[in-house]
């Protein structure tokens, strides 16, 4: 039984939980109980083994109802199931080192339990992710997490070593080239949910391995993914928090209106902190002082489409709280994408409370346009050109669009999570 039932269910009356704190007022014990549906109050009449918080406990009772006339548990059987030996933290000893908490995630588990409610979230966004797939016909498919080639993007692959072939091998930053193949091998609706990794910085927003879920769906274009994102994104945060509004900085942020489409440009004109000060001289001076030297180099000989683009990447974008869909990508940052018009690709990125949550496009088909954008990129970063893929791509690929979404940071914003590692059951990098 689940403490959250003890309040409907007049019957109930066996629970397990840990024990989150004890008080004791002579002969009478008071114990505070928690499992990952809420806390209750349990009275103990008589005399019980030693009990310590972080016990986790089975205990029967009878209902009753204390002096507030908020339910109780008036102990008639008790059960250790386990034993906590660590000096556990409670209400008014050691609460207030959250780095030592975020570290020992168990010792959450007797004080607040927010983390395990923000898993049991987690659960329910990935359950609520397949079932609206499967509804619209969409089939789940697996590709491989390790590759025995290295991505020819930008992003570092984390490397290791397989002894019986003696070759290393590479674990993938994202499923897109795989999934691609598997639609150019027939399939017309397909999507993927798993872990992805990437061999660069953590921040609040970025951490090494992530998980994702990407959709690809022949003889559609980014417009149209566009649409059926919104839909998706408006079902999975009401059905969980039941409200047509987030809250961000104690505002009302209402997810339920048409999402915005806007270009780079008018981002930077909407989200400008000085609005007197957007035009490109400001803004490429601004970038000197923020950009890498990589960064610089790109700087130098570009033109305004780019120069507002690492703009709004690197400023604008952390701006952003209202759900947003941002369009008119410069075709060199988008090397899988069709292109729309000149020097501007048909892609979108969806932003929401200061993050990136999507990014999709309509995929580029052409084999030749594919392999000279990809020879252009290994110019620049040194990796050699996926010739496999250009090898599928010659087999022929249906028109189709693919979106990416990033399911942590979708989690950070249902559960207001400020870091995407407190959305990990158990995180290693600390």
């Amino acid at each position: 039984m689940k403490i959250v039932d003890f309040i409907k269910n007049k019957k109930s009356y066996t629970f397990e939980g840990r024990i989150k704190s004890i008080r004791k007022m002579g002969i009478i014990t008071f114990l505070t109980l928690l499992d990952r549906t809420g806390d209750m109050q349990i009275i103990i009449k008589k005399k019980v083994k030693k009990l310590k918080i972080g016990y986790l406990i089975k205990v029967k009772g009878i209902k009753k109802y204390n002096k507030k006339n908020l339910p109780i548990l008036e102990l008639s059987k008790i059960k250790i199931l386990a034993k906590n030996y660590l000096l556990a933290p409670d209400k008014y000893h050691n609460i207030k080192n959250k780095k030592f908490i975020k570290k020992n995630k168990f010792f959450d588990t007797i004080i607040e339990n927010s983390l395990l409610k923000v898993f049991h979230i987690r659960i329910k966004v990935i359950k609520m992710i397949r079932i609206y797939m499967y509804k619209r016909k969409f089939h789940e498919v697996e590709t491989p997490i390790m590759d025995i080639k290295e991505n020819s993007s930008n992003a570092n692959n984390f490397v290791s070593f397989h002894k019986a072939t003696k070759k290393k091998v590479f674990l993938r930053i994202s499923p897109e080239i795989s999934l691609k193949k598997t639609i150019i091998m027939g399939y017309k609706k397909i999507f993927e949910i798993g872990k992805n990794f990437r061999n660069e910085y953590i921040s609040k927003n970025h951490y090494p391995e992530f998980t994702t879920i990407e959709f690809y769906v022949v003889k559609k274009n980014y417009l149209w993914s566009m649409i059926f994102l919104e839909k998706m994104i408006k079902r999975i945060i009401f059905s969980i928090t039941k409200k047509k509004y987030l809250l961000h900085n104690n505002k009302k942020i209402n997810y339920f209106k048409k999402f915005d489409i806007l270009s780079i440009k008018e981002c930077i004109k909407r989200y400008s902190k000085n609005k007197n000060k957007i035009n490109i001289y400001y803004i490429k001076k601004k970038l000197k002082k923020i950009c890498d030297k990589k960064e610089l180099k790109i700087l130098i000989n570009s033109n305004k489409k780019i120069i507002r683009y690492i703009y709004f990447d690197k400023v604008i974008s952390k701006n952003i709280i209202k759900p947003t869909f941002v369009i008119g990508f410069p075709t060199c940052f988008s090397i899988l994408a069709k292109e729309k018009c000149k020097n501007i690709a048909e892609r979108y990125e969806l932003y929401f409370l200061k993050k990136e949550l999507a990014n999709g496009y309509t995929e580029l088909n052409d084999y030749k346009e594919q392999f000279l954008r990809f020879k252009n990129q290994s110019l620049k970063n040194k990796k050699k050109i996926d010739k496999d893929f250009i090898t599928y791509l010659k087999f022929g690929m249906q028109n189709c669009t693919g979106c990416g979404i990033g399911i942590d940071r979708l989690i950070m914003v249902v559960s207001k999570c400020e870091e995407i590692k407190d959305t990990l059951i158990l995180s290693n990098f600390k």
